[in-house]
């Protein structure tokens, strides 16, 4: 009998962890907002539009530097002071556009990386471009809805794009994205879904995309141990029952076939929560130009998101040939 007993308690074990789990990914804990622009000197302007759905998505809107060229740049940084250019910057799950702080995890931690995705703003800022960066839903001090990996968040892209084209000093500007993991996900799916809206975008630079079932078997894995794995399916019940899509339609793979402009995709080699076969296949089906670049140094994933930002060259290099 006291077998039996063991065997219960742990099944209520698992089956907890699966529903802590799952709605950890369909409404991640909200990472508070502790640094603005302007702790780096950009000028900026708070900002709010609907996502296409309705959704209440919040922002910023960084204007440009006024630089007389030539500057003191490295050979591969553009200086586009006065050039009407935009780039939209995303962020990662559970990031918000500031980043993400290690300590403000909530009740699960599972991160040990702070990720300072305003470095990223910085870099483009300091050669001159408009840079539109955004809380997708459910994070930040964005609304709230389903947290789908990009499946329901490109409608935040989009409603982006609607806002740009609804404003007279930007409807003009040519536009590039600088999009991180799951926003890097929600700019692929948008070119798909909504093809006319992303007219007026030139190029990507697109983050560790992810297909969300390779996330999580990764995750799980490395986290825990394989024996883990059969928690998955329990926890895409919950997340199911919870408005989720199924996770393995989480996913780029396909809607990456209709990305026609050019594309940066950045991997870390050595990334533990996802397989580069996974990357591979999002990069095959990309249609325009593109390069992937491996980042052969091993680095956990989230140092990845800073290495953008910290030694940005390469992207200023990509932006200043295609946007």
């Amino acid at each position: 009998m006291i077998y039996l007993y063991i065997l219960l308690v742990l099944v209520i074990i698992l089956l907890l962890i699966a529903y802590i789990f799952s709605l950890s990914m369909i409404h991640p804990y909200r990472q508070k907002i502790t640094k603005t622009p302007a702790d780096y000197g950009m000028n900026f302007e708070d900002v709010e539009f609907p996502a296409t759905d309705g959704v209440k998505i919040r922002g910023w809107l960084v204007k440009p530097k006024k630089l007389t060229c030539p500057q003191r740049l490295s050979q591969t940084q553009a200086c586009d002071g006065g050039r009407d250019k935009l780039i939209i910057q995303t962020h990662p799950m559970p990031f918000n556009r500031a980043g993400f702080n290690a300590k403000n995890q909530g009740p699960i931690n599972l991160f040990k990386e702070d990720v300072d995705l305003l470095k990223t703003t910085r870099a483009l800022n300091n050669v001159g471009y408009w840079v539109l960066t955004i809380d997708l839903r459910n994070c930040g001090e964005s609304g709230s809805g389903i947290t789908a990996v990009g499946l329901n968040e490109w409608q935040d892209v989009t409603g982006a794009l609607d806002y740009i084209k609804s404003r007279k000093d930007l409807a003009h500007m040519d536009i590039g994205f600088a999009s991180f993991c799951m926003g890097a996900n929600a700019t692929i799916i948008a070119t798909s879904k909504a093809p006319d809206k992303l007219k007026n975008v030139k190029c990507a630079m697109l983050v560790q995309p992810i297909s969300m079932l390779v996330f999580l078997r990764t995750f799980v894995k490395n986290t825990f141990t394989a024996l883990s794995l059969p928690i998955l399916p329990i926890m895409e019940f919950f997340a199911r029952l919870g408005g989720s899509p199924k996770f393995a339609e989480e996913s780029p793979i396909e809607y990456a076939k209709s990305v026609k402009f050019p594309t940066l995709l950045i991997q870390g080699k050595f990334d533990k929560w996802t397989e580069l076969a996974d990357t591979q296949k999002i990069f095959d089906n990309l249609a325009g130009e593109k390069e992937l670049n491996l980042i052969e140094k091993p680095m956990p994933r989230f140092e990845v998101y800073n290495l953008v930002g910290g030694k940005p060259d390469k992207m200023l290099e990509f932006f200043r040939k295609y946007l």
